[in-house]
């Protein structure tokens, strides 16, 4: 699909796009509808845009919301875009200020998270990031969600005419890792012949990493459990409460893991873990980018049982669905090779580009739909 030159697109986040794969994606969705402007606080540093795309460093590439906000308004008015794609809640506050605009753009809403029932009463930034949120996503052009479950929450909630487009939060990793330092470095970790689990999500207790470490800690040997990501110090103690439930020391903690480290992993291990405490909208409906990751690597998962997971789980065979996580490991373990086939016919048909193209195409088709044109004339 190609470009269309008279169409020029900004794309306004509140997040590193150097670590946040979905950040990324939407940029290449917004380069293949036109000539793009990224606005972010942090310069790209670690993947590659085309070189005509221009990037807005705001807050003088420090982590500031109002500079930024400040900073967003400032590149809309110098550029003028015909169409504005902006991520998630944080700049759901640049929505009036477009309105005013006389011709104004086009406005695309990707929204990643949702935080429609969560409590913010200690900070009111936070609050009030949400309550723009609230009033003012409805009045987005087009509205994109991470997956069907959100999307019809958020109809429901937000009172949307349509139901939002699906853009699944679908990662794989291209980072090469270095296979001599990757087995200096996990060697003894993986050459015991025991039956590998990995939880590359960090340790807290929101992602139920304890009630993980208990588990594999009741398996005992035979089994082995990785963590990868970060712990903060406030979970140190929870940590050790949890690593003591036995003598077996079959639990390992990794610390933060490059993402060419992390693929390394998931190409080693038996399982990839991926779940969260089910508190929360946000949590209940989540599936994360590490879990496609890891299928990518051709590595069956283990999940609790939020709805989006459950789904895929239960459609595809790629893994278990299960708040048992004992018994889920010793599933999978016993089924492993049906699981490793599974999961190799399902990424089959997972193609990362071709779903950043369907976005593009639909956004295109709704922007001409709104201005009523049938070529490519700016409106």
């Amino acid at each position: 699909m190609s470009n269309n030159n008279s169409v020029k697109v900004l794309f306004a986040v509140y997040h590193d796009t150097n670590s946040n794969g979905r950040c990324q994606q939407m940029l290449h969705c917004a380069e293949r509808l036109g000539n793009s402007i990224l606005v972010s606080y942090r310069p790209v540093e670690t993947w590659e845009l085309k070189p005509e795309t221009k990037v807005v460093v705001t807050g003088d590439g420090k982590r500031r919301y109002g500079k930024f906000i400040l900073d967003s308004i400032k590149a809309i008015k110098k550029e003028k875009p015909d169409i504005i794609i902006i991520h998630d809640n944080y700049c759901a506050i640049l929505i009036p200020y477009i309105y005013m605009l006389n011709p104004r753009p086009y406005i695309v809403y990707d929204s990643s998270e949702l935080y429609i029932d969560k409590k913010f009463s200690n900070d009111k930034k936070a609050y009030l990031i949400q309550m723009a949120e609230n009033r003012f996503l409805h009045k987005a052009d087009f509205i994109i969600s991470a997956n069907a479950e959100r999307a019809e929450l958020m109809r429901r909630f937000f009172h949307l005419k349509k139901l939002p487009y699906v853009f699944e939060n679908i990662r794989k990793i291209d980072d090469v890792p270095d296979m001599e330092e990757c087995e200096r470095k996990f060697g003894e970790y993986l050459s015991t012949g025991d039956f590998l689990i990995l939880y590359a999500g960090g340790v807290s207790e929101n992602r139920m990493t304890y009630e993980l470490i208990r588990a594999a800690k009741r398996l005992g040997k035979g089994y082995r459990l990785l963590l990868a990501g970060y712990k903060e110090e406030r979970e140190n103690q929870l940590y050790e409460d949890a690593m003591c439930t036995t003598d077996d020391n079959n639990v390992f903690y990794l610390g933060f893991l490059k993402r060419s480290e992390l693929r390394y992993l998931f190409g080693k291990i038996g399982v990839s873990v991926s779940m969260f405490r089910q508190t929360t909208l946000n949590n209940i409906n989540c599936a994360s980018g590490k879990f496609y990751e890891s299928l990518f690597e051709g590595c069956p998962v283990l999940t609790g049982t939020n709805p989006p997971l459950k789904r895929i789980c239960n459609q595809y065979g790629i893994g278990v669905s299960t708040e048992d996580f004992e018994s889920g490991i010793k599933v999978l373990k016993e089924n492993h090779e049906t699981y490793r086939i599974n999961v190799r016919k399902y990424i089959k048909n997972l193609n990362i580009e071709k779903s950043i193209d369907m976005l593009a195409d639909k956004i295109r088709e709704s922007y001409k739909a709104f201005y009523g044109l049938g070529g490519g004339d700016k409106p």
